[in-house]
């Protein structure tokens, strides 16, 4: 099964100065399994991006975001696993900035092991910071540090 192309948002708690990062499951068939990434998924045939991160964001939690704008896209390289071969594929990735309100307490996690807010530099010390983020924060960090 080929990834699609995806649809990423970081999401700034306009109370904590914090954005939210999920820790993904642990399965070796998905890109970045136990690492930290951000909210988001693929984009349907026929679907706009924004279209996409909206519709996941509703599947992957209940948060309630505002002020969503394109930061813009980038083409981002994930590794997977699929019948013990290891296998790349090149997507392009749209990378939006949102705002919330909301605490982790009002927050279901549908997919993932658990939500946490991390300021920029917290999120970039981790070591299991997914790639395509860390490289995100590189291009898009002087707008995420505002």
């Amino acid at each position: 099964m080929a990834i699609k192309n995806g649809a990423k948002v970081f999401i700034r708690n306009e109370n904590l100065g914090e954005y939210l990062f999920v820790l993904r499951d642990n399965k070796p068939t998905i890109p970045n399994p136990g690492m930290y990434g951000l909210l988001g998924g693929g984009i349907e045939e026929g679907e706009q991006s924004i279209e996409a991160l909206k519709r996941e964001l509703q599947e992957e939690s209940n948060i309630c975001v505002y002020d969503i704008e394109e930061m813009g896209s980038r083409m981002v390289t994930y590794a997977t696993r699929s019948d013990g071969d290891k296998k790349t594929e090149t997507i392009r990735l749209f990378v939006f900035l949102a705002k919330t309100d909301q605490s982790l307490e009002g927050l279901k996690l549908n997919e993932g092991q658990k939500l946490e807010y991390f300021t920029i530099e917290e999120a970039l010390s981790k070591d299991n910071l997914s790639p395509a983020v860390r490289e995100s924060i590189g291009e898009y960090g002087e707008r995420l540090r505002q």
